[in-house]
């Protein structure tokens, strides 16, 4: 199912701060938090709001991006992978 575009960035975001190397968390938070102030900015919510409602579709995305890892090593390897 497609998403609004500004959702995929603070999903994308949300994403690379957990999963990027320590000395890039300060940047990856910045960045998260750019996105999140730009959808809030005449809203009544806060940033844990935001995401707190998205977390759902965060797990989803994370899940689809493990899976997808899992495919791709499969397939590196030349065996195949259980889905």
């Amino acid at each position: 199912m497609p998403r609004n575009p500004k959702i995929e960035a603070i999903l994308e975001a949300w994403l690379n701060l957990e999963t990027c190397e320590p000395p890039l968390k300060d940047a990856a938070r910045t960045n998260l938090n750019k996105l999140l102030d730009a959808v809030i900015a005449n809203q009544p919510f806060s940033r844990d709001q935001i995401l707190d409602h998205l977390f759902a579709q965060f797990k989803e995305l994370k899940a689809q991006r493990r899976k997808n890892e899992m495919v791709s090593v499969a397939q590196a390897s030349g065996i195949k992978a259980a889905i």
